[in-house]
């Protein structure tokens, strides 16, 4: 059979198939047509135009688990647990000394990354810098945040987070901020630019805007992204955020630390700023004591413990169920980019950490 008449036969395969079609849907018309009492056109017509469709607004009242909820639950959409600073009361803003203990090769990103946090707008935050001895080793200072930075080897993550909590409102008294030269040192610009916004982010209690790298970059150092360049600065999402957690900066307050930073001291201005620390430290609890040997002993012992399981791919650990017993790490959650753990270190303390893994 020539090819010509191949093609004949399947034209007229298909118009067969076709008035076959027709035909059974002509039969199921007229058998519905029939049992419905054979109405005219008209009868049709005004049993259609009577129908009210409505607007749809109530389909789903009687479905449980839909709701604006629902998109929360995403685990690729940010934690939006948040947690605060001792000493804040949700209002004036966050007032927060941060000791610089990097070394020369960091003091650009770090310099760049507080300016960006300190002029949020709105503006939340007053951070004060001060410079300290380089220490690598980071250890936590009550009442401030500490940023370092160091060789810590193949420990699998580009930035760290450690925050020392109390138990069980969570509140914050210290946190230190690691950016690991094993990964960063020959990295560009951007990416120590945007890890070093990234965990000093954390450090005031705020979580991951977004951990779907797929999703569009959101412009902030919270997102997760393949491109730091896009994600390079706080964002006006995070700086309401921040709002909400802490309020918004006194005007006058903010105006005269900024004065005395430049150099100014008149003694009346001094008396000022230090009333106006002092009304915001009669909401401070008791300082945890960071030298107590025993304490910092099962913190560097929790420490070893959560970098070992870092490791081993986390096959160690367990999801959070509830507050986890002293000595055991807890996975808060996880994703590709990085992860959130907890661990108990006494009745009245927790350690959260806030990881951020290599793109690689």
């Amino acid at each position: 059979m020539s090819s010509r008449e191949k093609k004949s036969n399947c034209s007229l395969c298909r118009i067969i198939n076709m008035l076959i079609t027709v035909a059974l849907l002509g039969v199921g018309g007229y058998v519905i047509w029939y049992f419905l009492g054979q109405p005219s056109g008209e009868d049709i017509a005004n049993t259609f135009g009577n129908i009210d469709f409505g607007d749809f607004s109530d389909v789903l009242e009687n479905f449980t688990g839909i709701g604006p909820d629902l998109w929360n639950t995403d685990p690729f959409v940010g934690d939006n647990t948040t947690f605060v600073w001792r000493g804040t009361d949700g209002v004036g803003g966050l007032d927060l000394d941060m000791l610089n203990a990097l070394d020369d090769t960091w003091q650009s990103e770090y310099a760049e990354a507080v300016n960006d946090w300190d002029n949020c707008n709105p503006d939340a935050l007053t951070l004060t810098t001060q410079q300290v001895a380089v220490d690598n080793a980071c250890t936590q200072v009550d009442g401030v945040m500490k940023v370092c930075n160091g060789n810590y080897g193949e420990t699998g993550w580009l930035g760290i987070n450690e925050i020392l909590k109390t138990v069980p409102n969570q509140i914050i008294q210290s946190s230190v901020a690691k950016m690991n030269e094993y990964y960063l040192n020959n990295a560009g610009y951007e990416e120590r630019l945007y890890t070093m916004c990234h965990e000093i982010g954390h450090g005031f209690g705020l979580p991951h805007t977004d951990e779907n790298f797929m999703n569009a970059d959101l412009g902030n150092c919270l997102d997760y992204t393949n491109s730091p360049r896009n994600n390079l600065r706080p964002g006006e999402y995070n700086c309401n955020r921040l709002k909400t957690m802490y309020g918004t900066v006194d005007g006058a307050a903010r105006r005269l630390e900024r004065w005395l930073r430049g150099g100014n001291t008149g003694d009346d201005n001094v008396y000022e700023l230090q009333q106006y620390r002092k009304a915001l430290e009669q909401y401070q609890k008791e300082p945890v004591n960071m030298q107590d040997e025993t304490f910092a002993s099962k913190y560097e012992r929790a420490m070893k413990e959560l970098s070992t399981d870092l490791l081993l791919h986390r096959r160690n650990l367990k999801h959070i169920d509830a507050m986890p017993v002293e000595n055991e790490w807890r996975i808060l959650h996880e994703h590709p980019r990085g992860g959130a753990f907890v661990r108990r270190l006494n009745p009245e303390l927790a350690l959260e950490v806030h990881v951020l893994y290599p793109r690689n």
